[in-house]
Formats: C-alpha cells, structure tokens, sequence
C-alpha cells in the first residue's frame, strides 16, 4: 500500500514512477538487488522467485535477514543486497543459523507494512549450501548522506534488509510502549525544520514553498523484533547497534541483534 500510494503520489506531480521493472524476468535465478530494484517498489511483487547463494545475516522469532554475498554485488549505491525472509514461525526450528549460506526457492515476494519480504512457509523452501560463512561486513550508517535519495522517498530505502551498523549512537528518544526506541545516525539531537511535509500537500507541488525532509536521520530500533529483551532507556545515553534495517508502520527502523550501551543516561521523568 505505501508503494501503491508513492506512485500515485508522483503520478499527480508529474515526477518520473517508482514502478517496478517490467523488463526483468521474475521466472529466472535472481539476485536480491534485482528483486529490491532502485526505487521505493520492488520488482516481482506479488510473485514467487528463486534466490540462490545468499548469506543468513540475522534470525529472529518469526523470520531472518539473507544478503548478497560482497563479490555478487551489482555495487549500486541505490539498491540493496539485503531482504527479510518471514517464516511466520521461529526460523532457528528449522535448522537455521547465522552465517549459513543458503538458495531460497518459491519465496513469494511481498510487502509487509512497508518492508519488502520474501514469504515462505515450509523449510523445504530453503535448501542450506554452506555453514559457517563470513558475514558482509555491517554497513556503517554514520556515513549516509540523508540529503541523497537516489530513486528513491527516503535515504534509508537503498540498505533495507541489509546488515548495518551505528557506533556511539546517541539515543534521542525513550523506550515507548512498544518496545522502541529512537537514534540520529549523526550522532546529535534532531529538530524540526521548518517546512510542510511534501506528501501531504500535493496540491503545493511546484510553487516553491520550503518543504520538511522529516527528519531521514532518525532511526527507531525495536530488540523485540530480532528476540532480544526490551531495554528501558533514556534520551542521552549512547550505544553501538548492528542490526538489519527495515521499514514499519510508517518509519525505518534498525532490527537489532547486538546493543552495547556505551553509556548510559539517568532516567528523568516525562513532563505531562
């Protein structure tokens, strides 16, 4: 839906599509920045596709992360080699483990609250090559550039499902009721520009008024996501994360599988 809405969304402002690319041949063996494409839509949407030799990144309770591996690469700073497998049950039962090197056959790619995901449902999609394979070294956020979006609405498109990591992030806003909570890859307290956000007024579209980037270097990360224990913390402290990025109800996020704190702040209570 968030896809469907982008296109449309740029249809009405006359700015070049999102769509996917018809020209790729879903019935063939394909790489994973193949399936993510350039943009905000991915190809083969709704279609089942054949991935082989690709690296377990991450598992957690109901799915894991794979990655291209650095030598099949297309080196294309606008797609990603990573993508999320959802299992829709604990992927570990299956024999899984990080660093396996795996073919994934009938994954039916989809889009799942914004993130685009391979579904499966039966181990007997996955067939495990190799154990015990390096993994891609983590992608190091602090070196986005938030002002390039590629063909894409928002920086953080082009490393979706990929392996990433922050060092010293500074934690700029508290554990919430759902597990959450939120970093800058740039290390510094975030404001709100002015502006108004440009896919809220089309109908402004080209009369030149200053529009809101909404804020691209603010990340949430949800532990629960990839099994680990919520942490209860605070604006101030700091923390290393290495995790997959992902997209959720409305906002990317890092699913982590490993948060040192660093530093940890004193709990202050939330003025009402």
């Amino acid at each position: 839906m968030r896809q469907l809405l982008f296109i449309l969304l740029l249809a009405m402002l006359g700015l070049p599509s999102l769509a996917q690319d018809n020209e790729l041949d879903c019935d063939s063996v394909l790489e994973i920045w193949q399936i993510q494409g350039a943009g905000d839509e991915a190809n083969c949407m709704r279609t089942r596709i054949r991935t082989e030799g690709n690296i377990v990144t991450a598992i957690g309770p109901n799915g894991f992360f794979i990655q291209t591996p650095v030598e099949r690469s297309d080196n294309d700073l606008y797609t990603s080699d990573g993508i999320y497998v959802t299992t829709r049950q604990p992927a570990a039962s299956w024999g899984l483990q990080v660093g396996d090197l795996i073919t994934i056959d009938g994954g039916r790619v989809n889009d799942a609250f914004g993130t685009t995901v391979l579904d499966i449902s039966n181990p007997s999609q996955v067939e495990i090559i190799s154990s015990g394979n390096a993994l891609p070294e983590p992608f190091d956020l602090s070196t986005v550039d938030i002002t390039d979006y590629g063909g894409a609405l928002h920086p953080m498109e082009r490393y979706e499902g990929m392996l990433v990591k922050l060092d010293n992030a500074l934690v700029v806003a508290p554990t919430n009721r759902f597990d959450e909570f939120g970093v800058t890859i740039n290390n510094s307290r975030s404001y709100r520009e002015p502006g108004i956000e440009p896919d809220a007024t089309p109908q402004f579209a080209g009369l030149g008024l200053p529009e809101w980037d909404l804020n691209p270097e603010l990340l949430e990360v949800d532990p629960p996501e990839m099994g680990l224990e919520p942490l209860q913390i605070t604006p101030g402290a700091v923390v290393n994360i290495i995790g997959n990025i992902a997209y959720n109800y409305n906002d990317y996020q890092i699913f982590p599988s490993m948060i040192e704190i660093v530093q940890d702040a004193e709990f202050a209570v939330r003025p009402v």
